[in-house]
């Protein structure tokens, strides 16, 4: 079983099943596979993110290569669909990435944090909470956040549901 953040439950697959199978009845381009994520360190934070994203703030994400490949998770790419889930484990949103850039972690930039939610785009303030975050995700693993650590930042467009406005 993936490594869960304290305080959060496990995805409800069946109820994030039925919300995937309403985005595609919605949008028939999306693949018919897709990751499951949550994003977050705590309920919080978790929604607070969500809501940068459905308002447009928020374009991306970053994930690590590391991870991925101990959960036997295939690389991001173009086109590639992602339900982000809630803290409790429920479906919260459908998005497309668009792009996937790989930058070691002693090379990010402002471009790349840029994706990112308005309150932590700045290198000051992205950099330690990553860093945190980093450690919490590899920590599983025995493995630890260097400067040659490969990371994914992944630009993405909500599909499902729509922004009201």
């Amino acid at each position: 079983m993936p490594y869960l953040v304290e305080g959060s439950r496990p995805p409800d697959h069946v109820a994030i099943k039925a919300f995937f199978e309403q985005a595609r009845a919605m949008d028939e381009t999306l693949p018919e596979d897709y990751q499951v994520r949550w994003i977050g360190g705590d309920s919080d934070t978790t929604e607070a993110i969500l809501a940068h994203i459905v308002s447009g703030e928020k374009t991306g994400t970053v994930s690590l290569p590391w991870v991925a490949e101990r959960r036997g998770c295939a690389p991001p790419k173009s086109g590639d669909a992602m339900v982000l889930i809630h803290f409790d484990g429920s479906p919260a949103i459908v998005l497309r990435i668009i792009d996937v850039k790989t930058v070691a972690y002693q090379d990010i930039r402002i471009e790349h944090t840029s994706l990112d939610g308005p309150a932590v785009r700045a290198l000051d303030i992205w950099m330690p909470i990553h860093t945190r975050y980093f450690e919490m995700l590899l920590q599983p693993y025995e493995l630890e956040v260097t400067g040659d650590m490969p990371v994914w930042f992944e630009t993405f467009s909500p599909v499902y549901p729509k922004a009201t406005s």
